[in-house]
C-alpha cells in the first residue's frame, strides 16, 4: 500500500462500513426458466415462457422480477417483450428500486431511455431514496445524466439525507457531471461552489448571507473543499469571512489543513497554517498529525514547514484501532525510505529508539527494508545497538564484543528473527560461523509474525540465494526436510527464486525432486509457473516426473523475455511429446472450456502477431452474440465499456488440427480522475473475468466463460 492512500483509505472504511450489504444466499429461485432466460437475454425463451402462462413477476433471491434484471444488463428488446406482455415497469425489488433505478445505477443508457418511452417515473426513489438521476450523477455517467434531466427528471430532488444529484455528484468527484447539472438549473451551495473554484459564486454566496462553516452530510464546509482542491483564492475568501481552518469533519474528524496535506497542496497549506490551522492537530479516525502525514508521503519540504511552525516531531497517538495510529513521524519517514526526511526529523530531535505497539524499533523497520543509509543515520543518532544490529550490518567486532557481554546468540528480535537469520540474509559466513560457534541454534525458527513465518536460517539463506550460507548450514546438519506454510520445501522455494546454484546443492545433498505441497505441486510447476527454464531444465535432469503431482505444468504469460515461456514449453514437448494443454490457470479455465474430454494436439504460445485483430473480432461478438456458453450471469455492457481496463493473460493449444487461442482478461472497473494505478470496482466486489476461445482458422470466438462478482 502506498503511503498517501492513508486518509483516501480511512475515508473508504468509515463510509462504508459494516453496513454494506452481502450477497444473500443463491436459491432455486434464481434458476427458474424465466430468470434464467433473463439472465442470459433469451428473447425468443422469454416471449415462449411468457405464452406458456409463466408468472412474469416471479421475483428471484434479491427480490428482483425478470424486468429489474433485464434493466440490469442493458437488453432493451427483451425488456419491451417483458413490458408489451405486461411486466409492471413500476415494480419495487427487496431495497425498494425500480426497473429505472437499477438501469441508472449500472450505466444502462439504452435500456433507461427505453423504459422512459414505455413511461417509467424518471423520479422514482428507491434505496436511500436515490431518484435515478443521483445514481447517474454519482457515478459520473454523462449521457444518462442528460436522457433524465431531458426526460422531465427533477435536477434538485433530495434523497435521505437530503443530499442532490449535484451533491452526489461532488461528494464523488465528478466535476463535469456538477457543472452538467448546473447548466440544467441545478441549486448550487457553497461547498459545491467551493469544490469547483468559482471564486465570483463563492463571493456571490457569501454575500447572500451563506454559512461559511455551513455543513455538508459528511460535516464538510466549503474550507475543507477549497483546501482539498487546492483553490487557493476561494481558501482566502472563506477564511477572510470567518472560515474555520479547524473546523473537523464529522465523519472522520479530517480539518481542511489534514486533507491540503494528503493531496501535497504547500502552497494551501502554508495559507491555512498562517490563519490559525493548527499544525499538531489530530486526524481523528488514525489519529496522527499533519507532519506524520506528511512524512508518510516521504515529503520532505512539507515536514520542513510543518516543524518550522512547531511540529511536534515524536508526535505519537494513542491506540485508536488503526495499526499506525501510533507511529512517530520518524517511523513513516523510515517506511517510505525517504532518508532526507530521516535526516531531517533526527536532525530536529526525534527520538531514533521510539518503538510501536508491538515493540519493534526503526532500526528494525529498517532492517526490514535492507536501507543501510537509513541504519547509518539510526546509529549516528544514537540507537540501541544489539547483536542482531551488528550482525545486520556485518560489524564482527562489535558481535564479538556483545556475545562476550553476555547477549544471547538465540534470542529473536523484535521483527521475529535470531541473529543467525540476519547472517543467512545477509550471506556473511564469517559471521554465522561465528554465531555457530557461539551456540547459535542450526534450525532456530521466526516467529509467526515475522516476514518469514517459522522459517529457519536456511530457508532464509535460500530465499535470499546465498549460496555459501547454504553450504555452510547443510554442512552443519541443517534440516533439509523444513517445509513452510503451504508445505513447499526448500527445494520448490530455491526453483521458484531460480537460484540454480542452490537448486544443485539441494539435490546433491538429497532433496526429493518430486516433493509436494499442500496442492501437490511440484519443485517443477514452480519453476515452470516462475518462468526459470534453466531450473526446469536441471530438475528434468535430475529424474523430476512432467506427470507427478498437480496435472498440468503453468506457465505466466503476456510477454515478459526474461521468464521465457516458449522456452520452457518447447524443453518439455522436446523431453515428453505432446502432453496437457498449457495455460495461465489450468484451474480456472473450466475442465479446459467445451473441450472437456478432447486430445490436445500440442501445446502453444502465441505470439504478438497472432493476436492481431481479436479484440474487433470480441467486440463484434459480444454485441451481437448469441453466446455459446455462459457460466454465470454475463455482463455484456461492462466488458464493452471497459475492454482497455484489463490484464491479460494468453496461451493456446490445437485441436483436431486447428490451433485456438486462450484468452483470459481482468476486467476492472474505473472511477474517473482517478490515477492509472487506482482501479476501483464502481460496484464494490472486485474485478470481474472473462475468458474466451478463439478459433485461428475460423476468425471467430468458440467459447465464452464470464464470471462477475455482482
Amino acid at each position: 500500500m502506498k503511503p498517501n492512500t492513508l486518509l483516501s483509505l480511512v475515508l473508504v472504511f468509515t463510509l462504508l462500513g459494516p453496513s454494506c450489504r452481502k450477497k444473500p444466499e443463491a436459491s432455486k429461485t434464481s434458476f427458474a426458466p424465466l430468470l434464467k432466460a433473463a439472465r442470459t437475454g433469451d428473447i425468443e425463451g422469454l416471449r415462449a415462457l411468457v405464452a406458456a402462462g409463466a408468472d412474469i413477476n416471479e421475483r428471484d433471491e434479491w427480490g428482483n422480477p425478470a424486468l429489474h434484471i433485464l434493466a440490469e444488463r442493458d437488453d432493451p428488446n427483451a425488456a419491451k417483450a417483458l413490458i408489451a406482455a405486461g411486466a409492471d415497469i413500476e415494480a419495487r425489488n427487496s431495497e425498494g428500486d425500480t426497473p429505472l433505478i437499477k438501469a441508472a445505477m449500472r450505466f444502462r443508457e439504452q435500456m433507461a431511455a427505453a423504459l422512459i418511452a414505455a413511461g417509467a417515473d424518471v423520479d422514482a426513489q428507491g434505496l436511500f431514496l436515490n431518484t435515478p438521476l443521483h445514481w447517474a450523477a454519482e457515478r459520473g455517467c454523462g449521457p444518462l445524466v442528460q436522457l433524465l434531466i431531458d426526460s422531465g427528471a427533477h435536477v434538485d430532488s433530495r434523497n435521505r439525507r437530503g443530499e442532490t444529484p449535484a451533491i452526489l455528484a461532488r461528494n464523488s468527484g465528478q466535476r463535469a457531471i456538477v457543472e452538467l447539472l448546473i447548466s440544467e438549473g441545478a441549486h448550487v451551495t457553497l461547498q459545491t461552489a467551493a469544490y469547483l473554484g468559482d471564486l465570483e459564486k463563492v463571493r456571490s454566496l457569501i454575500l447572500e448571507d451563506a454559512m461559511v462553516d455551513g455543513e455538508t452530510a459528511e460535516g464538510q464546509t466549503a474550507l475543507h473543499f477549497a483546501a482539498a482542491q487546492d483553490h487557493k483564492d476561494v481558501a482566502d475568501l472563506l477564511l477572510a469571512n470567518g472560515g474555520d481552518p479547524n473546523f473537523r469533519r464529522r465523519v472522520d474528524g479530517a480539518m481542511p489543513l489534514h486533507l491540503a496535506t494528503e493531496v501535497g497542496h504547500r502552497t494551501m497549506v502554508e495559507l491555512l497554517l498562517d490563519n490559525g490551522a493548527d499544525v499538531n492537530a489530530r486526524y481523528d479516525k488514525v489519529n496522527v498529525s499533519p507532519l506524520q502525514i506528511a512524512a508518510s508521503h516521504g515529503d520532505k519540504d512539507m515536514a520542513t514547514l510543518f516543524i518550522a511552525h512547531g511540529a511536534n516531531v515524536n508526535a505519537k497517538g494513542e491506540d485508536s484501532g488503526w495499526y499506525m495510529s501510533d507511529w512517530t513521524p520518524l517511523r513513516y519517514a523510515v517506511e517510505s525510505g525517504s532518508r532526507e526526511l530521516v535526516r531531517l526529523l533526527i536532525d530536529n530531535g526525534a527520538n531514533p529508539n521510539e518503538t510501536d505497539r508491538y515493540g519493534r524499533s526503526m532500526v528494525a523497520i529498517a532492517m526490514g527494508k535492507d536501507d543501510r543509509e537509513s541504519i547509518e543515520l539510526l546509529l549516528a543518532a544514537g540507537v540501541d545497538v544489539t547483536i542482531h544490529l551488528a550482525v545486520f550490518v556485518g560489524d564482527a567486532d562489535t558481535t564479538r564484543s556483545l556475545i562476550n557481554e553476555g547477549g544471547k546468540v538465540n534470542l529473536l528480535d523484535d521483527r521475529g528473527y535470531a541473529p543467525l537469520h540476519y547472517a543467512a540474509k545477509t550471506g556473511n559466513r564469517a559471521l554465522a560461523e561465528l554465531l555457530i560457534a557461539e551456540g547459535a541454534e542450526i534450525d532456530i525458527k521466526s516467529l509467526k509474525y515475522s516476514e518469514d513465518p517459522n522459517a529457519s536460517p536456511l530457508y532464509v539463506a535460500v530465499y535470499y540465494g546465498n549460496p555459501e550460507i547454504v553450504r555452510l548450514l547443510i554442512s552443519a546438519g541443517a534440516d533439509l526436510a523444513e517445509r513452510d506454510e503451504g508445505d513447499s520445501t526448500l527445494l520448490h522455494l530455491a526453483a521458484c527464486m531460480g537460484h540454480k546454484n542452490i537448486v544443485e546443492m539441494l539435490l546433491a545433498a538429497g532433496a526429493q525432486v518430486d516433493a509436494e505441497d499442500w496442492q501437490q505441486r511440484t519443485p517443477l510447476y514452480s519453476a515452470s509457473r516462475a518462468g526459470r527454464p534453466d531450473i526446469v531444465e536441471l530438475l528434468l535432469a535430475n529424474g523430476a516426473d512432467v506427470t507427478a503431482g498437480y496435472v498440468g505444468i503453468e506457465v505466466v504469460l503476456p510477454d515478459k523475455a526474461s521468464r521465457n515461456p516458449r522456452e520452457i514449453a518447447e524443453q518439455l514437448v522436446t523431453r515428453f511429446g505432446p502432453h496437457s494443454v498449457i495455460i495461465s490457470d489450468t484451474q480456472s479455465v473450466r475442465q479446459y472450456l467445451r473441450y472437456e474430454g478432447g486430445l490436445f494436439d500440442e501445446l502453444w504460445i502465441p505470439e504478438r502477431k497472432d493476436l492481431e485483430g481479436i479484440d474487433p473480432i470480441l467486440t463484434a461478438h459480444l454485441e451481437s452474440g448469441p453466446l455459446i456458453a455462459v457460466m454465470e450471469e454475463f455482463d455484456r455492457k461492462l466488458v464493452l465499456r471497459h475492454l482497455h481496463l484489463y490484464n491479460r493473460e494468453y496461451s493456446g493449444f490445437t485441436h483436431d488440427g486447428v490451433r485456438h487461442i486462450v484468452c483470459q482478461m481482468i476486467i476492472h472497473d474505473l472511477y474517473e480522475g482517478k490515477p492509472p494505478s487506482a482501479f476501483t470496482m464502481i460496484h464494490g466486489s472486485g474485478s470481474g473475468v472473462i475468458r474466451f476461445v478463439y478459433n485461428t482458422v475460423s476468425k471467430t470466438i468458440d467459447y465464452i466463460d464470464c464470471e462477475f462478482p455482482y
